[in-house]
């Protein structure tokens, strides 16, 4: 099936013409800048956040909440199927106020995840907690992308590098020390963690991060 997708990605996608090579130094000036920090800052806390909690959320959903594994299955089926809403969500958000849009996605984020060890033990309280965070969820990567368009509207193929770079290796610290908290604490520890990495990258946001487009647009006239 890989190779069928691959043979047909080759016969149907049209070429795409290089118009700049990226650089190392390319990639370094956007660090240099204080939008793109800040991004990448943010979606770092963010996504190691959602992956501390969202890689045990299956043994909460079975010891806490009392699913079985096939209504469980079908949550998180649900729960990505949701985050597909959450797409347009952020993409009209961001087009709006790239800020804002990031600051609300990453706050429904953490709020479901700090409440689910009160919420969890009741089984419609879990249900519309996931809700919303496979909504949040959904619209958080959206949002990001936009932040680091905005923030290097120069260099866009280096924002976007940076961004699976980031993205990828979020999910692996963030599996990471969940998997440590979950063995040397308790499940609940891992969702309180990770809501506190949120609140982080909202702070980074909060206090470091204007607009990217306006910070970008400032940097440009000086």
């Amino acid at each position: 099936m890989s190779l069928l997708a691959l043979l047909v990605q080759m016969a149907v996608l049209p070429e795409l013409r290089v118009i700049q090579r990226i650089s190392g130094r390319d990639l370094l000036g956007i660090l240099a800048r204080r939008p793109g920090r800040v991004g990448l800052v943010a979606m770092m806390l963010a996504l190691c956040g959602q992956f501390t909690t969202y890689t045990y959320v299956t043994p909460f959903l079975a010891t806490v909440s009392g699913f079985d594994g096939k209504t469980i299955s079908s949550l998180l089926l649900g729960y990505t199927l949701i985050g597909l809403f959450g797409n347009f969500i952020g993409g009209a958000g961001a087009q709006r106020d790239v800020r804002t849009t990031l600051l609300a996605t990453i706050l429904f984020i953490a709020l479901p995840v700090a409440m689910l060890p009160a919420l969890g033990i009741h089984r419609i309280s879990a249900i519309a907690a996931l809700a919303v965070w496979g909504v949040s969820y959904g619209a958080m990567p959206v949002a990001l992308q936009m932040w680091m368009a905005q923030a290097a509207p120069d260099m866009r193929e280096c924002g976007m590098a940076l961004f699976v770079a980031v993205f990828q290796i979020s999910i692996a610290l963030g599996s990471f020390a969940g998997g440590v908290i979950v063995d040397r604490y308790r499940l609940f520890d891992a969702m309180y963690s990770g809501a506190a990495l949120c609140v982080l990258a909202m702070l980074a946001i909060m206090l470091f991060g204007r607009s990217a487009r306006t910070a970008a647009g400032t940097a440009s006239a000086n």
